[in-house]
């Protein structure tokens, strides 16, 4: 089950936190690429189920104004 973590960068490092990968066993972020795929877009089905205004709201604090559940959809 050595499947290849989202967070892991090409020199080893951890997006997700700020220190060297401690191994997928050990490291409480884990999380393998697919697994991330389907949360992302789990994510973007609950935001697109929101009332317009609610998006929006979402758009303008989290993403700049940008409404990248949309965009995936289209």
């Amino acid at each position: 089950m050595n499947e290849k973590c989202f967070a892991r960068q090409k020199n080893g490092a951890c997006a997700a936190v700020t220190c060297n990968c401690p191994g997928y066993a050990a490291c409480a972020f884990y999380k393998p690429i697919w697994r991330w795929k389907q949360d992302q877009e789990a994510h973007a089905r609950m935001l697109r189920r929101l009332p317009e205004e609610r998006q929006v709201c979402i758009s303008e604090k989290y993403y700049r104004g940008r409404m990248p559940w949309r965009e995936e959809a289209e």
